[in-house]
Parts: structure tokens; C-alpha cells; sequence
């Protein structure tokens, strides 16, 4: 009897246990329900065969288990029927009513066992049990409790694992509409004012789930992938913010024509497009976060993030600011350190002088620029109509009312003479400027300029001390010719037509003679042709390396480069750094070669007039330095004006913040750039970064000047002191590397640059190799007998030496000595390296080589350079700063972002070297000293 009674309390305690986990698992459930009528159904056969009795059974657990005391076989239909058998017999009908909400302790069990077998004594009946029945029973349904505790054990296993795992997903959580309500009773102190009241609205909407709400709530940033693989920028949808302030009251479905399978129009259909905005204005926040946490596994250092949200307008940044500080993120700690928001910007155009003097600045330029093309296009007129007046005069006598063949027969034979005759003129001017080239080149070099040669594309041409104008732009051809020169008031006997100084400086901003001096595809002949190509492809360069360090700025996935490094091509990228170093070797060459060559000519005497050796070193020092100083200033000083007011702008108004802080450098030390002297104060002090180049370059530029002015009259001094120069900036650059330990690598070029790359005494060395150059090809009259074999020689160094440069690096670990030994000699080997290749060109050794730094197509290219140099920065910014969202970058999305910015680089340069830099230059040839005054 006893075995009965602890098998039906522990099928009771079951039930309990199923009832408590019924929600958790109803399959499961459903099978051991299954399991108990199987084992009621045993017991009801086995009382009808004379095992047990039901009465007996029901009163002895009516008495120990059931509180109501009641033995009328009453059961809770709604819990308990789910346990009949098929033949009626419920689990209230064998075991009596008991209490499904009533949680019976484990003492109490005990007690009521105790109580059943010693208290109330279960009589036996006329027929015995049968003993194999109820054993069989017994273990059944002992068999069947096992299975049964060992499934909820499962049950409760997995159950503790779901609840127990945190996805990344929440551990990433900062702020958003979970957090915001859940915490906004601790979060509206914070806050005050109306923007306490339209936030509660805000949390009111999310709880009602108020499609605007929803749609706020996307519209901010949140952790969503790649946060492992360089996403820093959680930024939401600026747009969808600046959207949700215009209703949207009309459906959609009213203005468009719905059409079966078309995706616009499902698009249209949709929630995106229809509702209302919400009760307020809203805005758009970016705030700059420095995220930690405890978990070192999740993140090990510091991170800056970069996090999106959308607010009530009302809102101020320091508000969300101290929002973003009261909330407690589940797993990260974070700082705000910045809040930006477009909308609460709080910068103007017209409210900045910088910006009032650009303005004035474009309004007179764009009226000389206009003055001066109407003016040479009403002196191109002049001179046709008068042309044409005089051959019409001529030919009238000939004229004849009726064509015959005769008549015809002139006109072709004309036409035949009249192409053979340009055709041989052609071949002889082809000719003759090969020979003039091969000659010594014994055109004036007094007034070029190593930045843009245009010796021989004046608008205005000087013959035999007289200003005329060139209608072709072309080089001056005698009086006798049928060229036309115009003037602007009396017309002399010869057919010129004098110029004054003023006619002459206003057609300097002519946009018709800039444009013909830019595109020209001639060159003069003292130029070195292979400079044109030299500078346009080292100007490439110089914007592929610009364009992927800010891209990868704004990347979504900047662990990308971490790959990329690895690659071997990659090293193309880095070895960018290489392409200053040409510039300064064409910088260095060019001066030297054309001032040893414009002193043999005796054209410095027009600028010294005989006096003394001293003075004349002076005033050519001073004179060499405001020519500079004048020709680069012009355009420089215009960018600083719109770096200074566009990042301004960017700064306020951008969703991402600016590369540099120009916005703060450049209204404090823009002066510093104006005397070229940037580059001797701390980087992070420094406007316009990328200047660094013309600072150290106009210093190399006025130390050349001492040297070469010192090496007229004591040439073996003046290579002594450059000697010094050299060896002492290699010295100093190995030194400042060995110091700071300083190891070159594919990583980070710019470890160091505010210690070696940008340094005038770290850079000397290829501005030195340049002049050495420049003084080769001038003492050797660009003519060099070279045998093939060591031609070749040459060419190999060369180009294994370059080939060294670029790649060398490449998953090569430097020591620190290594490394102050690379550092010393690499930007002086690069510069040897294009000396070598200017000089075998120059002098007939440069095969295909020569052929294709010398084309043509280059030359415009090569013209607008410094412009090119000073505007493409700033072109890659303004496509940055007017990204609302980070770049997934790719390889080949790179190289199409490179060729796009390249071609607009280029366009804006081209624009604002017409404006401003080719009438500097040519202002300058105008008022230099000529052989004659002007006549006027």
C-alpha cells in the first residue's frame, strides 16, 4: 500500500511542476500530459480487475492532500479534463480535487505520507491485487517521472543559457529608445525647459509607438556591424531627421499612379513616405564619444566614436551633451567630448570680414577679368576689320561677274600652292626649331620662372623696345608680315600700334591670352622640356596620396588598411611622401640653371646698373625674393581666405568633423604662412597643413639665392658652403630619427612629422641636389657624350634605386640606427635619381623616356601645378565634409574617387590660374626692366 501513496504524491508534485513550466514549452508539456492518462489508464484497468480501489484511493488523498475536504468526486473542469482518458475517468475523479495554485513544501509532503499510512488505513477488498499488475504499473509510471524530471532539467538548462548570453548588439548600447525611457525618470534632470517638455512628448510617442517617434528613433545612430572592422561612425540619417519637420498629411497613394511589380511605387506605398512629423522641430546631433569598458575582451583600448541622434530642436548641444553624460549605458563607460549639430551651426557667411574680403576680392577680379577679355576681343575686331579692308581693296581689280574654267582652273592651282607652300613652311618650322633647340638655345631667359614658363606666350610682345599685342598669341614676327599687332591709340607707320602701361597691365587679365598661354603646346627654347612631365605626374601622385588618407578617415571600415598595408602595391601609396622630393629637386635645378644662365648672358646688369660687387649681391638677393614673393603670394593668399571661411562652415554645420582644425589655426596664425614661415612653429599650430611645402620651399629658394649670388664672384666658397648645407641636414635628419627612435614603416609615414617631415633642415638636401644639377646641365650646354654602356648603366641605378625606395620597406623591420641611416639618405637619393634622369634626357640620352615626360599634352598640366597644389586639399575636404554617411571602402572605389577629385582638382586650378596667377606673372614681365622705356 505504501508504494501507491508515494507514487500518486509524486505524480501531484509532477503536475505542479508541468503547470509552472506550461508556458515555457507546450510540446513538451502535451508529451508528458500524454504520459500521466497512460499511467491513469493503467490504474483504472488495474482496479477493474481487483488491484485497487477507487473509493479508498480518492478518501486517502481527500484527507491528506485536498484542503476542501470533499469526497463527492468534484474536480476544476477548466485545469483538470485535459488529464481524461478516453473512457471518462478524470484526474479529479481518481485522485479527488486538488489545488492547482497551492505549492506544497517538501515537509509537508512528508507529513501528509505519514499521515496516510499511519492515520487512515486503506481497507482491503474481497479480491487481493494483483502484485505483477502493480508492479508493472509502478514502474511505469516511475519510469515515466524520470523522464519526465529529466526533460524539465534540460528545459531549465536552456533557459538559464538564453537568459545569461548578452549579444553584442546590447553590449554595444549607448543611447537609445530602450534606454531613453527606460531611464527618463533619472535622465529629464538633465535637461530643462521646453526641451525637457518635448522630450517627455518624444518618450510618450515611443511608448504609444507614434509612427514619428519611430521614425526619430531611426533616424539616430546605433551600433549596427563592422565595429571590429573600423565603424567609428554611428550616424544615423541626418536626412530622415531634417525630413520629419515637413508633414506629410497627404497620401501618397492621391498623387501617384499605383502600378503592379514596381518597386517605386511600393516604396511610395510605404510607411516611410506617410504620416505626420512630429509635434515639434527636430534636429540633427553628432556627438564625439571616448568609449571604455571593463570587459577587456570587448575592447581593449580607448575608442572614439561617433554618434548620430536625432532631438527636439529645442534642444541646445550642451543639453544633449549633459543628456549623453547622465545615461548608463549596459556594458560600455563613456565621455562626451564634443556635440555638433548642423542645425544649431551658429556661423554665417556674410557675418565673417574674412569672407567679405574674399567677396570683394572675386567681384574685382571677375571685373578685370571681364574688362580685359572685351577689351582683346574689340582689338581682335579692329584689326580683322582693317585687314580685311585692305585685301578687299586689293582684289577688286580681279573680281570678275562669271566663273569659267579658266577661272576655275586658277583657284585649284592656288589652292594646290597654297597647301604645298604650308605644308613645306611647316616641315622648315619643325626644323628650325630642332635646330634652334640643339644650338645653344639662345633665346632671353631673363624673366622665366621655375613654376610657369610662359617666355614665349605673352599676350603682349616686346620688338625693339615696343609693346604690341599678338592677335595669335604667338612668338613676334616682323612688321613686314601680315601678323597683327593692335594698340590702343595711334597707329605708327610700320604698322604697329603702340601699347601703354596701362593698356599693357589690363590685357594681362585678358581670360582669351591666359587661357591660349595655359593650353600652348610650345615651350621655349632654353626650357628642359621633361620638367613639364617631372611635375604633372609627381602633382598626380601627390593627390592619389591625399585622397586615401582622407578617405580612410571617413571609411565605415578603416580596419581595411590594416590589410591593405600588407599588400605590395600598397607601398605606391606610402612612398607618396617621395613626390615633394621631385618638386624640390625641380625647384632647386631650375633656379640655378636659369640664373647661371641669365648671369652669362650680362641681363642681371639691368637690375645692379654697374655698381658694386656687395650692393649688386643685395639688391639681386632682394629683387630674386620679391619676384618670388609677388609671383606665389597671389593665389596663396586667396586659398588661405577660402580654407579659413570653408572650414569654418564645415566645423558648424557638417556631420562629420573637419580633418584639421583651420577653422581655429588660420584666423590666429595665417601670417606665418604669408612670410613662409609656418613650418618653424608646431604642426598642430599650423594653417592649411599641406603648405608646409611652400615654406620650406621659399626658404630653400632664399638660401639658393645667397649661394648663387655668392658663387659669381667666389664660386669654390659657395660649393663649399652648399657642400656644408648638404652634409648637415643629412646629419641633422639621422640624428633627430636615431633620438626619437624613430622607425620608417608602411603603418604611419607621418609618425614624425612634426620632427623630420616638414622641417626645412631635414628637407635641404634634395633642393641642394637639384641645384647641383642645374649648374651640370648650364656647364655643360645641356650637350653630354655619354657611351650607350654607361648610358645604361645609368639607367639601371637609377631605376633600381627608385624601385628600392618605393618598395623597400615592405615587410622589412628596420633597427633604429637602420632606420636613422634610411631616413638621412632617402629623400637625397630619390632627388639623385631624378637629377640623373633630367640630365640623360636633356642631353639625348633619354629614350622613350624623354618622349613621354616631354609631351605635349603635359604642358597644360604642368602650367597650373601650384594651383593644382594649393586647391586640392580643399576639394577633398568639401567632398568629405558633405558626407552624411562614412564611405564602405573598396579598392576600386578608391581609384574612381581618386580620378573623380583629380579631374576636379584640376578644373578649379585651371580657373584659378587664369584669375589670378597668369596676370601676376605676366604683370610682372611688364613692369620687370627692359633694354628700352616703353613708348606710349
Amino acid at each position: 500500500m505504501s508504494p501507491l501513496v508515494i507514487l500518486l504524491c509524486a505524480s501531484c508534485v509532477l503536475t505542479a511542476e508541468l503547470n509552472s513550466s506550461a508556458s515555457k514549452e507546450n510540446a513538451r508539456e502535451e508529451k508528458l500530459r500524454s504520459g500521466l492518462i497512460d499511467a491513469f489508464q493503467n490504474i483504472k484497468q488495474a482496479s477493474a480487475v481487483g488491484g485497487v480501489e477507487d473509493d479508498g484511493l480518492n478518501s486517502d488523498l481527500v484527507g491528506s492532500v485536498s484542503h476542501n475536504g470533499n469526497k463527492n468526486h468534484k474536480a476544476r473542469e477548466e485545469n483538470l479534463d485535459v488529464f481524461a482518458d478516453e473512457d471518462g475517468l478524470t484526474f479529479a475523479e481518481a485522485f479527488g480535487d486538488v489545488e492547482p495554485e497551492r505549492r506544497v513544501s517538501s515537509t509537508e509532503k512528508a507529513h501528509n505520507v505519514q499521515h496516510i499510512v499511519k492515520a487512515k488505513h486503506i481497507e482491503k477488498t474481497t479480491s487481493k491485487p494483483n502484485k505483477d499488475v502493480l508492479s508493472k504499473l509502478t514502474e511505469s509510471i516511475r519510469n515515466t517521472l524520470n523522464e519526465s524530471k529529466l526533460q524539465l532539467s534540460n528545459l531549465s538548462s536552456e533557459a538559464t543559457n538564453h537568459t545569461e548570453f548578452v549579444g553584442i548588439e546590447n553590449m554595444l548600447r549607448i543611447v537609445d529608445a530602450e534606454i531613453l525611457v527606460s531611464q527618463w525618470r533619472n535622465l529629464q534632470h538633465a535637461v530643462t525647459g521646453q526641451c525637457r517638455e518635448e522630450l517627455q512628448q518624444y518618450v510618450n510617442g515611443l511608448l504609444m509607438k507614434k509612427l514619428w517617434a519611430l521614425k526619430m528613433e531611426d533616424a539616430s545612430g546605433r551600433y549596427t556591424s563592422m565595429f571590429y572592422w573600423g565603424n567609428n561612425y554611428w550616424t544615423g540619417s541626418a536626412e530622415l531627421c531634417q525630413v520629419l519637420n515637413e508633414q506629410h498629411d497627404v497620401s501618397p497613394a492621391k498623387l501617384y499612379n499605383k502600378s503592379d511589380g514596381s518597386i517605386l511605387a511600393e516604396w511610395r506605398d510605404d510607411v516611410s513616405m506617410s504620416g505626420s512629423g512630429p509635434p515639434f522641430a527636430t534636429a540633427f546631433y553628432n556627438a564625439r564619444l571616448l568609449i571604455t569598458t571593463d570587459q577587456h575582451q570587448l575592447i581593449k583600448t580607448r575608442r572614439t566614436l561617433h554618434l548620430g541622434l536625432c532631438l527636439p530642436y529645442s534642444c541646445s548641444r550642451e543639453q544633449v551633451g549633459a543628456l549623453l553624460g547622465a545615461v548608463r549605458s549596459p556594458a560600455l563607460r563613456h565621455t562626451v567630448l564634443a556635440v555638433r549639430s548642423p542645425q544649431h551651426g551658429g556661423y554665417t557667411y556674410m557675418a565673417d570680414p574674412t569672407f567679405q574680403v574674399l567677396l570683394g576680392v572675386c567681384c574685382l577680379v571677375g571685373a578685370l577679368l571681364v574688362s580685359a577679355t572685351v577689351y582683346d576681343m574689340r582689338l581682335g575686331r579692329a584689326v580683322r576689320r582693317r585687314r580685311h579692308a585692305a585685301n578687299m581693296a586689293a582684289d577688286t581689280a580681279h573680281n570678275d561677274h562669271k566663273l569659267d574654267i579658266g577661272y576655275l582652273g586658277v583657284c585649284c592651282l592656288v589652292g594646290a600652292l597654297l597647301v604645298s607652300a604650308t605644308v613645306y613652311d611647316m616641315r622648315l618650322g619643325r626644323a628650325v626649331r630642332r635646330r634652334r633647340h640643339a644650338a645653344n638655345m639662345a633665346a632671353d631667359t631673363a624673366h622665366n620662372d621655375h613654376k610657369l614658363d610662359i617666355s614665349t606666350l605673352d599676350a603682349i610682345t616686346h620688338v625693339g623696345g615696343k609693346s604690341m599685342y599678338n592677335v595669335n598669341n604667338n612668338i613676334a614676327i616682323s612688321s613686314n608680315t601680315s601678323e597683327e599687332r593692335l594698340t590702343a591709340e595711334t597707329a605708327s607707320q610700320d604698322g604697329h600700334i603702340k601699347l601703354s602701361i596701362w593698356s599693357e597691365l589690363l590685357l594681362s587679365f585678358s581670360m582669351k591670352a591666359n587661357v591660349l598661354q595655359i593650353f600652348d603646346q610650345s615651350v621655349g627654347a632654353d626650357t628642359v622640356p621633361v620638367v613639364h612631365g617631372l611635375r604633372s605626374l609627381s602633382m598626380v601622385w601627390v593627390i592619389f596620396g591625399h585622397t586615401c588618407i582622407v578617405v580612410f578617415k571617413y571609411a565605415d571600415n578603416t580596419a581595411l588598411r590594416a590589410i591593405l598595408e600588407k599588400s605590395f602595391w600598397f607601398q605606391l601609396i606610402i612612398s607618396a611622401v617621395y613626390s615633394v622630393d621631385t618638386f624640390f629637386c625641380l625647384g632647386g635645378m631650375l633656379v640655378s640653371f636659369l640664373y647661371f644662365r641669365t648671369s652669362a648672358k650680362g641681363k642681371l646688369d639691368l637690375l645692379t646698373k654697374g655698381r658694386r660687387t656687395l650692393t649688386s649681391g643685395v639688391i639681386q638677393f632682394f629683387g630674386l625674393i620679391g619676384y618670388r614673393f609677388a609671383r606665389l603670394t597671389a593665389p596663396y593668399l586667396f586659398m588661405l581666405g577660402v580654407v579659413e571661411v570653408t572650414m569654418k562652415w564645415f566645423a558648424h554645420n557638417a556631420v562629420f568633423e573637419p580633418p584639421a582644425p583651420d577653422h581655429e589655426t588660420c584666423p590666429q596664425f595665417w601670417w606665418r604662412n604669408l612670410l613662409y614661415i609656418n613650418t618653424l612653429f608646431p604642426v598642430d599650430q599650423m594653417c592649411m597643413l599641406w603648405s608646409w611645402y611652400l615654406s620650406d620651399d621659399t626658404q630653400f629658394y632664399a638660401v639658393s639665392a645667397i649661394l648663387l649670388i655668392l658663387a659669381t664672384s667666389h664660386f669654390k666658397l659657395s660649393v663649399g658652403l652648399t657642400g656644408v648645407f648638404f652634409l648637415s641636414s643629412l646629419a641633422t635628419t639621422g640624428y633627430v630619427s636615431w633620438s626619437s627612435e624613430h622607425v620608417p614603416s608602411t603603418e604611419d609615414p607621418f609618425t614624425q612629422f612634426d620632427k623630420i617631415y616638414d622641417k626645412p633642415w631635414t628637407r635641404l638636401g634634395p633642393y641642394l641636389v637639384g641645384m647641383a644639377t642645374g649648374w651640370i646641365l648650364f656647364k655643360t650646354n645641356l650637350k653630354i657624350r655619354m657611351n650607350r654602356i654607361w648610358s645604361y648603366v645609368g639607367w639601371v641605378v637609377c631605376a633600381g634605386t627608385l624601385l628600392f625606395l618605393i618598395f623597400g620597406l615592405y615587410r622589412v623591420e628596420l633597427s633604429v640606427g637602420a632606420a636613422a641611416a634610411y631616413s638621412a639618405l632617402s629623400h637625397s637619393l630619390w632627388a639623385a635619381c631624378i637629377g640623373w634622369i633630367i640630365i640623360a634626357c636633356s642631353t639625348g640620352h633619354g629614350g622613350w623616356v624623354r618622349g613621354l615626360l616631354s609631351a605635349p599634352v603635359l604642358y597644360p598640366f604642368s602650367r597650373v601645378t601650384y594651383c593644382a597644389y594649393l586647391v586640392h586639399p580643399v576639394v577633398l575636404r568639401y567632398v568629405a565634409m558633405h558626407l552624411t554617411h562614412p564611405i564602405h571602402l573598396g579598392e576600386l572605389l578608391v581609384f574612381v574617387l581618386f580620378l573623380g577629385l583629380t579631374v576636379m582638382s584640376y578644373f578649379f586650378a585651371f580657373v584659378i590660374s587664369v584669375a589670378f596667377e597668369a596676370p601676376i606673372v605676366t604683370m610682372l614681365k611688364i613692369l620687370a626692366p627692359q633694354k628700352k622705356p616703353h613708348r606710349v
